[in-house]
């Protein structure tokens, strides 16, 4: 089970790309309330999750787990989970926009839905919703072959 999650950590701290984000401007910054607009990666802090990047990887091989009937079945692949991480760092709108297999995109909602707050986005230094996408791998254990 070991290998297993040092699989799924390896798979993920490569699948992990760029995130694509979206900004929800308020009066303050000329935009009307509710109106979305894409925003320049530099114009925007992104959204962290708490202890950044090597935390998020320590979240995910605690909480992410491989579903039994996928893993039975042979499955494995790469999802990706889309969710805003609002104003005040709290995940919400949890979408899997790249699908995989039924229990597997359970499973990746799962995690995501119990993610704790993350240092909300900042445009202009001012807390803004941001959309995030996270790609997430399930790849299958290799049987380790050794010969004596």
């Amino acid at each position: 089970m070991k290998k297993l999650h040092y699989l799924l950590l390896s798979l993920i701290m490569l699948c992990l790309t760029a995130t694509h984000l979206q900004a929800q401007g308020s009066d303050s910054t000329g935009v009307k309330k509710d109106e979305s607009f894409k925003v320049e990666a530099n114009a925007l802090d992104m959204p962290v999750f708490m202890g950044g990047y090597e935390g998020l990887m320590n979240f995910l091989q605690q909480n992410l787990g491989y579903p039994q009937d996928a893993l039975k079945q042979g499955i494995e692949g790469r999802i990706a989970v889309q969710f805003t991480v609002s104003k005040d760092g709290s995940i919400k709108d949890i979408n899997v926009i790249r699908s995989l297999f039924p229990s597997c995109d359970a499973e990746a909602v799962r995690v995501v839905s119990i993610m704790p707050k993350w240092v909300p986005g900042k445009l202009k230094g001012k807390p803004v919703d941001a959309i995030y996408t996270l790609p997430l791998s399930f790849k299958l254990p290799k049987p380790s072959s050794v010969t004596y």
